[in-house]
């Protein structure tokens, strides 16, 4: 209709006419550019939107990891080293023998630290998002996820230390009898008979290899190190949060 009419007009030469009807198509353009401009930041706000929920989501869920770990390793740490005080003290006794043999099976695994990190990488690694964050936003996203990537492969090491002198490789430590074992990880059940680990000597002697000792410090030294790890990141996680927040 509006190209009919600007036909019209210049065969009529009212070029007045066509001025107007040109202003009208270049307004119209306009405008219909700037809808299509609004629209598309409109989207790409609600999707950054919806991956600070998602990545408020994921702080939730390693904070909820970081309360499991440290309520697991604070016992097996505690057992340890009570074990380990007694053996050093080498007073043979059953309720001794007992402890440093609850200390020792606990000790020959370790517990490592696994989180999340879907929501972070896509908020730092993401072009259209990226494009929406102010220089604040991105220096704080890309601190956090340094820090995390730091902090993994540290607890990552103290995981797999101890793991190089095992101790059911020492001469002096004997298999037992099977028990019942359970436990769940990440909701799944993942319960299991596991043979136990048991000293082969009186404890007044086992309480003199140098090697058992070394493996319990060695297992103690590293282990004894998550903590630290953890609280520095439940640290981050709950500043992150409050600044998130805001």
């Amino acid at each position: 209709m509006l190209l009919r009419s600007i036909t019209k007009h210049v065969k009529e030469q009212n070029w007045f006419a066509v001025f107007v009807d040109f202003l009208i198509v270049v307004v119209g353009i306009l405008i219909a550019f700037q809808i299509t401009n609004w629209s598309e930041q409109k989207s790409a706000r609600n999707d950054y939107d919806l991956a600070i929920e998602r990545y408020k989501a994921e702080i939730d869920a390693n904070l909820e990891a970081l309360d499991t770990l440290d309520a697991e390793s604070s016992e097996v740490l505690l057992q340890v080293n009570t074990a380990f005080d007694v053996l050093l003290a080498c007073k043979d006794n059953a309720e001794n023998s007992a402890l440093v043999e609850r200390g020792l099976n606990r000790a020959i695994g370790t517990f490592g630290l696994t989180l999340r990190n879907s929501a972070l990488r896509e908020l730092t690694e993401t072009q259209h998002l990226l494009a929406q964050q102010s220089e604040l936003e991105r220096q704080k996203f890309a601190d956090i996820k340094y820090l995390m990537d730091v902090f993994l492969r540290e607890a990552d090491y103290l995981e797999t230390m101890p793991l190089h002198q095992r101790l059911q490789d020492n001469p002096i430590i004997s298999i037992g009898a099977s028990e019942q074992r359970f436990v769940k990880y990440s909701g799944v059940d993942f319960s299991r008979k596991v043979r136990k680990i048991k000293l082969s000597l009186p404890l007044d002697q086992a309480c003199q290899d140098n090697a058992l000792i070394k493996s319990i410090y060695t297992w103690d030294r590293w282990q004894s190190a998550m903590p630290a790890v953890t609280r520095v990141l439940r640290s981050e996680f709950e500043t992150m949060q409050e600044w998130l927040e805001k």
